[in-house]
């Protein structure tokens, strides 16, 4: 679906824009943790799968950083008797074709049990049918896309594709509708205007949020498309300001969505622009200039450093002395290595055999449940987390993004 390719994008390039101070470039492809401590003698790996190298190093590290720490806790407490868990390191290079054929080593590797991977949706595409064939799990800490885990019709038709996918993040299809909801319950705005850049992602981005709003009861005063290319929209704020909506929601980009928003509020109208997490960048407030306090977006990555048990995984992982932050899908990524620890002590526990262990692990993901550093952890029929959550943002008055609310997508809608 173009809606979700575009949001999809957006998730990995505006995550490389928080995370853009100092890239690791020379990292290593392959790296392993010796994690005493918890076993006697056998030994699991969970590989992770992600980009150690290149302008996305420094998500892919704090990724395998995080999943290391997971699997140094639970050989400190024994989470799995008889069981040292380690962790190896797969530089993905955020290439499908470097993913498959890091994903072959894998699995001719007879002591990886399951993988945490990929951060880049079409990574994942590409190794989940070799790793499938396999029986070997592969748990996302930043894959967003749902079609991963309902195909290609995930609204009216939904069908797994593969029963070893799982993710702790978010779907990006259930932004519109968080954002519409908020609009909707907590700024009790009524009418809105919808925009988009012209393109057709943008375009399907506005469609899921009409669609969303209307149902709840909003109605959609005004809609139409800008040029992208232009940063004079003065004939759509005309049109918006002679409907009077009580805000706009924009399917784009920050470029287009900053000069929007700065003009409609030129022009008398005091409303807040909203849009997904395209938006939820460090430039989008300087873009939108002074008046952008009070703009929203929504976001699947979570404010961590507000919640107690993201508090604690980001104080261990500090503890831990790594040299690269957690970035902001580290605590994903070490809720994915939990879930697959979790499982671990359910097929490990009668076994010494990995490979025989690794689709009964897959299996076992199914069933997990535990708190972890994003929130409850479990997963549905469809390998999607079940909570989901969703975060909104909004532009405060010393132009800084600041986290006013988070949903539980999944089960609170």
């Amino acid at each position: 679906m173009t809606m979700t390719r575009l949001a999809s994008a957006q998730v990995s390039r505006r995550a490389v824009t928080f995370a853009g101070v100092g890239l690791l470039l020379g990292a290593c492809s392959r790296t392993m943790t010796d994690d005493s401590g918890g076993g006697t003698g056998n030994e699991a790996t969970i590989a992770v799968l992600a980009p150690l190298s290149g302008d996305q190093s420094a998500l892919g590290l704090g990724i395998q950083h995080s999943v290391e720490l997971a699997a140094a806790q639970a050989n400190e407490r024994n989470v799995v008797p008889g069981w040292t868990i380690k962790v190896t390191g797969r530089d993905d290079q955020a290439s499908p074709d470097t993913g498959r054929a890091e994903v072959t080593e894998l699995i001719d590797d007879g002591s990886v049990v399951a993988v945490v991977g990929a951060l880049n949706t079409q990574v994942s595409v590409a190794v989940l049918p070799d790793l499938a064939e396999a029986g070997i799990a592969l748990v996302s800490p930043g894959n967003t896309s749902p079609v991963l885990t309902r195909g290609d019709r995930p609204v009216q038709a939904p069908t797994r594709p593969f029963d070893n996918f799982f993710r702790t993040i978010a779907t990006d299809d259930k932004q519109p509708a968080v954002a519409a909801r908020h609009l909707l319950s907590q700024l009790e705005n009524r009418t809105v205007a919808v925009v988009h850049d012209g393109t057709d992602s943008g375009q399907a981005l506005a469609e899921a949020f009409t669609a969303q709003f209307t149902s709840r009861g909003g109605s959609v005063v005004a809609d139409g498309a800008i040029d992208p290319q232009s940063t004079d929209y003065s004939a759509m704020v005309r049109a918006l300001r002679d409907k009077g909506p009580e805000a706009v929601f924009f399917g784009g980009n920050p470029p287009q969505a900053g000069p929007l928003s700065e003009q409609v509020k030129a022009a008398d109208l005091q409303i807040p622009l909203m849009g997904t997490d395209a938006l939820y960048t460090p430039d989008y407030p300087g873009l939108a200039g002074e008046t952008a306090a009070g703009d929203l977006a929504t976001s699947v990555i979570g404010p961590t450093q507000q919640l107690p048990a993201g508090r604690r995984f980001l104080t261990d992982y500090q503890s831990a002395g790594f040299s690269q932050p957690a970035e902001v899908f580290g605590p994903y990524a070490y809720d994915a290595a939990t879930a697959i620890i979790q499982a671990l002590g359910r097929t490990l526990h009668d076994s010494t055999d990995v490979v025989a262990a690794r689709a009964a692990t897959a299996q076992a993901l199914g069933e997990v449940e535990f708190d972890g550093a994003i929130g409850p952890v479990s997963f549905d029929e469809f390998g999607d987390c079940r909570t989901q959550p969703v975060t909104v943002y909004q532009v405060s008055e010393n132009n800084e993004w600041t986290a006013v609310s988070t949903v539980n997508a999944g089960t609170d809608q």
